[in-house]
């Protein structure tokens, strides 16, 4: 999808729900006009439920900014459910939004997200359908 200098985003559909893949440098403004076009691959796909393969940034926000960021910045993306997959190192990323408010699940394994993430999808489709 999008093609910087400094990052790219690849963009799938698995069993309905989009995986987004995410290389680069997410810092400064990076990390904005980045969130701005997952935001739009999210809405044109009006998705509610999202997988965010980061495990190959080199730079990132630091953990520490997360908090403030997420209240001072407002993305589509912070209203979705949405399983992170990343490098176990960075698992205090999965700390600091988790945190922040925000309605994401740390993984290692983009097996474990996508099952978790499916299920969870099929649950409440189930729950929507016991309520017509």
């Amino acid at each position: 999808m999008g093609r910087k200098a400094d990052y790219q985003i690849s963009f799938s559909l698995n069993e309905g729900i989009p995986e987004i893949i995410i290389t680069g440098n997410a810092v400064c403004s990076n990390l904005v006009n980045m969130l701005n076009e997952v935001d739009i691959v999210l809405k044109t796909n009006k998705a509610n439920k999202a997988i965010l393969d980061i495990r190959s940034l080199n730079e990132r926000i630091e953990y520490t900014e997360i908090y403030r960021f997420v209240r001072n910045q407002h993305f589509f993306i912070y209203e979705i459910e949405a399983a992170v997959v990343d490098l176990p190192e960075n698992a205090h990323f999965g700390t600091a939004v988790k945190y922040a408010g925000l309605h994401w699940k740390w993984f290692t394994d983009i097996n474990e997200a996508r099952t978790w993430l499916i299920k969870s999808f099929y649950q409440e489709s189930a729950i929507l359908y016991l309520r017509d």
